[in-house]
């Protein structure tokens, strides 16, 4: 086991959703960083998304990600389409405006992070986790 804090492995919380903002050069980069890849002996390989939070684990089926056509630094113009958009926005209006212009929104529904690692700059990416919010 890695160096995890047992609370990271409490990732359920139906309700909760997490957001991450960033700047990816493509929607296939974004895609790879966030895929879990499976090996011949059944071994789970975690995405660097994974690895760059210290996240144990996350269910995709609750992973909404995406690329918006015009980089913003405004978190409702980022947010707007997503799922329960409208809810997401109004609670996170109080994060305000970015210090530069995004164009990456992962969102983690059901799942409330409470890792260490707040952001993340790379090569070809960069990610900034905004904060957990309640969702109905």
């Amino acid at each position: 086991m890695s160096n995890l804090d047992e609370t990271d492995l409490s990732w359920d919380h139906p309700g909760e959703a997490s957001l991450w903002i960033g700047r990816f050069e493509s929607e296939e980069h974004l895609n790879s960083y966030l895929e879990f890849c499976y090996g011949d002996d059944d071994e789970t390989i975690k995405p660097p998304f994974c690895k760059d939070f210290a996240i144990y684990h996350f269910d995709e089926d609750f992973r909404e990600a995406y690329i918006v056509e015009e980089s913003s630094n405004n978190l409702a113009d980022l947010l707007s389409g997503c799922s329960y958009d409208e809810e997401l926005i109004q609670q996170f209006i109080d994060a305000g405006e970015l210090e530069e212009a995004m164009n990456t929104v992962i969102l983690l529904f059901n799942y409330k992070y409470h890792g260490r690692c707040k952001e993340i700059r790379s090569d070809g990416y960069s990610l900034r986790y905004i904060g957990n919010v309640r969702y109905e």
